[in-house]
């Protein structure tokens, strides 16, 4: 288990990836939210969530409640809806994994993306040579916050483990290749061709049943792990700014 305090900051440790958050932070949960009513088990303690051997065997949703969790996530807004939470992946240094940070608001442009996330280093020719890699149709990632809070148990600190950037209370459905969103009052980006699915260490950190859920054929319509989006136009998004399909 670890926990280490850092100045204003916490530090949860899975093994994989490291996220920091404020001390007092927590996330501004829409009221009309009913979380109960998903009857999930929740964990007692986030130390025990994020053991490093454990981080996916103490943390059990059976399938059932994954579906049954399905109405309320599509519940969310299609349109217009608020950013509930921004998260930056950190870029690795050494043997140290990619570090999560919660921020406030963050910057992005059209070609270093997010100011501070690792799109821009993982853009970098492997070679070493300084040469770009096109990965334009990755810069910034979107995902449902109620698939966020379902698949990670109603605990916060482990949704930015998934790594997605913008962790938005919205139902996905509409935004599929092409179509245009305003971010906030500045940014405007466009949803990517490129498929966002679950992989190994999502499952590592959310178990095979919410893999499976988030995978499943029948479901993949509902873009569940979340969308990918190219920036058109740079700024500054905050937290509770809002999504607009334009």
């Amino acid at each position: 288990k670890r926990r280490t305090r850092m100045a204003e900051e916490v530090c949860f440790d899975d093994g994989l990836d490291r996220v920091y958050t404020p001390t007092q932070w927590e996330p501004t949960i829409p009221q009309s939210w009913d979380c109960k009513s998903l009857n999930l088990k929740t964990n007692s303690g986030q130390d025990q969530i994020l053991d490093e051997k454990n981080s996916a065997a103490t943390f059990k949703i059976s399938t059932d409640q994954f579906e049954n969790s399905l109405n309320f996530i599509l519940a969310a807004p299609k349109d217009n809806a608020p950013i509930i939470s921004l998260v930056t992946r950190g870029v690795k240094v050494k043997d140290h994994p990619y570090i999560r940070h919660f921020a406030k608001s963050i910057t992005v442009t059209p070609t270093e993306a997010i100011i501070g996330d690792k799109w821009k280093s993982d853009t970098m020719d492997p070679t070493r040579t300084g040469e770009r890699v096109t990965k334009s149709d990755s810069q910034i990632s979107i995902m449902s916050c109620r698939v966020g809070m379902v698949v990670s148990g109603l605990d916060w600190r482990r949704i930015a483990l998934a790594g997605d950037n913008l962790l938005v209370d919205m139902n996905l459905e509409e935004l599929v290749p092409g179509v245009r969103i305003k971010i906030g009052e500045e940014v405007e980006a466009v949803i990517s061709e490129k498929a966002h699915t679950g992989c190994a260490k999502f499952q590592r950190r959310f178990g095979k049943d919410g893999l499976r859920f988030i995978n499943s054929e029948e479901n993949k319509k509902y873009k569940l792990r979340g969308v990918f989006a190219t920036i058109e136009k740079g700024g500054v998004i905050k937290v509770q700014d809002s999504i607009k399909i334009r």
